[in-house]
């Protein structure tokens, strides 16, 4: 970022940050581990911190908003967060439960001993989920609905296999 103010001053650039990008080949897999995890098993641990929020944006409202970006010459920073509406680790995982497996038992555990994706347990970094991204929904950002993107991750999952 740095360097592209350096060139381009004030509001002449536009930069995107983007929260963790899901979708298909998705190379981190950490939203991916939870799809695969909710599919394919009978229980699942999760972590009993029902306070814990995350972020994500669906690769596809990522690279949309940055073609729109760039045809309408938009300039600034922005935020591409996802989803709109505020959600906890636990209620996602609950959403997915309910599209992909809902026979499916959760095993609230203490997050201490084990490690989950997209959960953070260190408490400084707790605020990292709840990042603002108002000016790029504002300036016409549109997230896709975690349960399209939950079918989405999971169809393409299945596909490759």
């Amino acid at each position: 970022e740095e360097l592209v103010l350096d060139y381009f001053p004030g509001e002449n650039s536009l930069i995107l940050r983007p929260c963790i990008i899901v979708g298909a080949h998705d190379e981190s897999k950490r939203f991916d581990r939870w799809i695969l995890s909710i599919m394919n098993n009978k229980t699942l641990d999760v972590p009993d911190d029902f306070e814990a929020k995350i972020q994500f944006v669906d690769v596809r409202a990522l690279s949309d908003f940055a073609l729109a970006a760039l045809e309408n010459n938009l300039r600034g920073t922005y935020n591409l967060i996802g989803p709109a509406k505020p959600i906890t680790l636990i209620n996602f995982i609950k959403l997915a439960k309910s599209i992909l497996n809902p026979e499916l038992e959760l095993n609230f555990i203490d997050p201490k001993s084990a490690e989950f994706p997209m959960y953070i347990q260190d408490p400084n970094w707790k605020g990292l989920f709840e990042t603002d991204g108002s000016k790029a929904y504002n300036s016409g950002f549109c997230d896709i609905q975690i349960k399209d993107t939950v079918r989405y991750v999971a169809d393409f999952l299945t596909s490759t296999k």
